[in-house]
């Protein structure tokens, strides 16, 4: 509608009003026709049309210094491959993958067709999209359908990475089958697309992630400012005097809810929760609003591999917790563990903290399995209370140097991809540029116009160390 007022605004107001609507209605079917030109034509609208049919789409460039890709050989044979690849410099290609898990090679389109057009010629004039077979290409022909209503910003944004960068664009079903073990925890990240740079020595990406279609995020929503496609920036190492004193995996949040809600929301954990252990539906909102922090580090000795800490940001010794973790005890001693409770040192030397360690008798009498403890505010050094729960060690009252476990509705991620690996915690489906990366970092920021009803949306930042 603002195209056809931009339209009628040269016209003067005091134009009969026949005339008017004469104007009117020539200017309308423009307006249409227009449209239909620019949804035939223009490659973001097929981008969008495409994208909307795959569950996963990643961009690349021709780079003619390197080999002809394996699927450009596979599908176009290896002479046409290598005189199209040489002919492509610079050029944007891309690769697709459908529900069934094939994919589909996609080049721009070097000229028009002279043979008979079809319809997926029709619906995508700028692309040849080569299939692995006659079948794939029926069926993705059938599947083809335009989405409902305009790109969101995000979305824009998206189409314009895959149009002119190194890109990616994910849906579930794309995302839940690499995540392995880990799909539970990325419900948040369901859906999203990020931009790539690849240097010599790291890989940096930004873009957005969602738990809901890009297509649904508010008008409101934009990327921050200053982002472009070719401009992912670089995110800095944290500091420490040893390397190998970092944990394998650190995880800041403003709040639980990215990371917890896919396993507390569970039909099956959630009944159990409350049902076992009286984690009611008010409890099981707050512990996912309060801001968290989980680590997971190596054991040089002992029967575990790791130790899982996950720190939890809650009023100290809050009534309603401390309730949920006595019916936990009860539950955990009906099934033949052992509460041993400790004290501990406060660093000041002076305040001790009861702590609640659990061994298993049977299997090996003396080994702690984990336990919980409360770690009281300190307002001089600007540490706030945590409740602290451990698998596969004790809990200690050792504080992170980070104080804040987030902020700004922030997500930061670290961890060590090849020592994952080493300890077997890393799905195997994973890139094996990813696994044998040293170190991987992530950060989510606001998104611009973003309110706390938005946090379906958020924008990440991330780089990966390679060898």
């Amino acid at each position: 509608m603002a195209g056809l007022f931009r339209r009628l605004a040269p016209f003067p107001i005091t134009a009969p009003a026949l005339l008017l609507l004469l104007l009117l209605s020539t200017a309308w079917l423009t307006h249409v026709a227009r449209r239909e030109h620019t949804a035939r034509d223009s490659l973001t609208q097929q981008l969008d049309l495409l994208s909307a049919s795959l569950v996963m789409l990643q961009s690349f460039q021709v780079d003619s210094g390197q080999s002809v890709p394996e699927i450009w050989s596979e599908r176009l044979g290896p002479d046409q491959a290598s005189r199209r690849w040489r002919a492509s410099r610079e050029q944007i290609w891309w690769k697709g993958w459908v529900s069934s898990g094939s994919s589909v090679l996609v080049l721009p389109r070097q000229q028009a067709s002279t043979a008979g057009i079809s319809p997926l010629d029709r619906l995508l004039p700028g692309f040849d999209l080569v299939f692995s077979d006659p079948a794939e290409r029926s069926s993705f022909t059938e599947s083809l359908r335009p989405q409902p209503g305009d790109p969101s910003p995000l979305e824009r944004f998206c189409l314009r990475a895959l149009e002119v960068s190194t890109a990616v664009r994910w849906t579930p079903e794309a995302l839940l089958p690499m995540a392995g073990p880990l799909a539970s925890m990325l419900n948040s990240a369901s859906h999203g697309c990020l931009v790539l740079n690849v240097d010599a020595k790291d890989l940096r990406w930004s873009g957005v992630f969602a738990s809901r279609p890009l297509r649904d995020s508010p008008r409101r929503l934009k990327p921050p400012r200053g982002i472009t496609p070719l401009a992912p920036g670089r995110l800095r190492v944290p500091m420490a005097s040893d390397p190998s004193l970092l944990p394998m995996l650190q995880l800041d949040s403003s709040t639980a809810e990215p990371v917890l809600s896919g396993i507390l929301n569970r039909p099956l954990i959630r009944d159990g929760l409350e049902n076992d252990y009286g984690l009611t539906l008010a409890m099981r909102r707050q512990l996912l609003e309060v801001p968290m922090r989980l680590s997971v580090e190596p054991q040089a000795k002992g029967p575990f591999q790791a130790r899982v800490q996950l720190d939890l940001q809650l009023p100290y010794r809050d009534p309603d917790v401390r309730r949920a973790l006595e019916l936990t005890a009860t539950r955990l001693e009906k099934q033949g563990f052992r509460r041993r409770r400790v004290d501990l040192v406060h660093p000041d030397g002076q305040t001790v903290i009861r702590a609640t360690l659990w061994l298993d008798d049977e299997e090996d009498p003396g080994r702690v399995l984990g336990g919980w403890t409360w770690l009281p505010r300190n307002a001089g050094q600007r540490h706030p209370a945590l409740l602290r729960m451990v698998l596969a060690g004790a809990p200690t009252l050792k504080r992170s140097a980070t104080a804040e476990l987030g902020s700004e509705s922030s997500m930061n991620l670290m961890l060590s991809p090849r020592d994952l690996v080493t300890h077997g915690l890393l799905p195997v489906s994973w890139p094996t540029v990813v696994r044998s990366a040293e170190r991987l970092m992530l950060r989510t920021m606001p998104l611009r116009g973003q309110t706390a009803r938005d946090d379906s949306w958020r924008w990440v930042r991330g780089q990966l160390d390679v060898p």
